[in-house]
């Protein structure tokens, strides 16, 4: 499968997570993250990392019959995370398409290139933004 492939699953594995929500889970992880904070959020984020890549990795029938995930606010927490992980992969993913590294150039070379991805990924915007609409939560600016 070609990196472009990749990344436009990574964009439909996000929107798929997305659409798992209910308009009243997302009112609820509003709340959550307003709540938490930044600070918050990013502490959690790190505590539970192993749970979001296995969450983010999982098919949804997997993620449904999984008992520790059925936990309400543990699995909107996931979905976010989650949902930021695959935006995270897609951005990656899309900026090595449009500049490929390839082995071989100079040292040189090869810092020009994977700059060019940083600023393809960075153009793109924040991976970490509130995917559902309205003001982020966790915004603290």
């Amino acid at each position: 499968m070609s990196l472009y492939r990749y990344a436009s699953e990574s964009g439909y594995l996000a929107e798929e997570l997305i659409e798992s929500l209910t308009s009243s889970d997302v009112d609820a992880l509003r709340d959550d993250c307003e709540a938490m904070g930044m600070d918050g959020w990013l502490a959690w984020r790190h505590k539970y990392a192993e749970h979001v890549d296995a969450f983010a990795k999982a098919t949804p029938s997997r993620r449904a019959s999984k008992k520790a995930w059925r936990d309400p606010v543990l699995k909107r927490r996931l979905v976010l995370a989650s949902i930021h992980c695959m935006r995270k992969a897609e951005y990656l993913l899309n900026g090595l398409t449009q500049h490929p590294i390839e082995p071989g150039g100079s040292y040189r070379e090869t810092a020009v290139e994977a700059s060019e991805v940083y600023d393809d990924v960075f153009r793109k915007g924040f991976p970490e933004d509130w995917p559902f609409g309205g003001p982020d939560p966790l915004d603290d600016s």
